[in-house]
């Protein structure tokens, strides 16, 4: 529904933790990038995954940024450039990293 909004001119500003929120965006941003280089595969594409032609995303309406807290209390703000793949996805990997390890620090306190 996002993307067909954005494909009908709307303009969404949208905050998300949500990596399956963006993993779904980057499929579509994927068709897209598939519909050019084969007319067919997109079409099969379109049909197998039974997504609606109209919520494929062109990568050149979309963007994304990435807001780091520094450890001074400041929060830089980073551009992700958006490529084939759609958005870059290292800053979910961090955090699930950086959440791993808390967790695990946890479970080992609970354990003692």
């Amino acid at each position: 529904m996002l993307s067909y909004l954005v494909n009908q001119g709307g303009f969404l500003q949208i905050t998300t933790h949500s990596d399956y929120l963006t993993n779904r965006l980057n499929n579509l941003i994927k068709l897209h990038n598939i519909k050019l280089k084969d007319e067919n595969l997109f079409k099969k594409a379109l049909e197998e995954l039974n997504i609606p032609e109209e919520s494929v995303l062109n990568p050149e309406k979309v963007g994304a940024y990435y807001f780091e807290k520094k450890g001074n209390g400041n929060t830089f703000v980073r551009n992700l450039k958006i490529e084939d793949y759609g958005i870059p996805m290292e800053s979910f990997e961090n955090d699930l990293i950086d959440m791993t390890k808390e967790t695990n620090y946890l479970m080992d306190l609970l354990e003692e």
